[in-house]
């Protein structure tokens, strides 16, 4: 079963409201705060893709500094408690406040 399979929206949960860390391709930790879980409400089908595993699908918003902007690719993402897994990162909005960024799980 593929890492990103084994993530929850319940295993984020705890984390809101503190930093996540990406893993830039040079090395360097971009630390970037968890606002938000929110589960997409019914599980995703079983099938070949998931290892015939069923999971429910789930979005985390992040906040970001307003500069530097990551670029909208897949990083290894990480937190207490989680290793590093790789995931979709995409911004969508900045504001004087920040960068807003969503992963979806799903």
């Amino acid at each position: 079963m593929s890492d990103i399979l084994k993530l929850t929206s319940d295993l984020f949960e705890p984390h809101v409201g503190a930093d996540l860390i990406v893993h830039l391709d040079d090395g360097a930790p971009f630390p970037i705060t968890l606002t938000k879980v929110t589960g997409a409400g019914n599980p995703v089908s079983e099938d070949e893709k998931s290892g015939g595993a069923a999971h429910t699908a789930f979005v985390l918003d992040l906040k970001g500094p307003v500069e530097p902007v990551l670029p909208s690719l897949t990083f290894p993402v990480s937190a207490e408690n989680i290793p590093p897994t790789p995931v979709f990162i995409s911004a969508h909005a900045q504001d004087e406040g920040g960068t807003y960024y969503s992963i979806v799980i799903s």
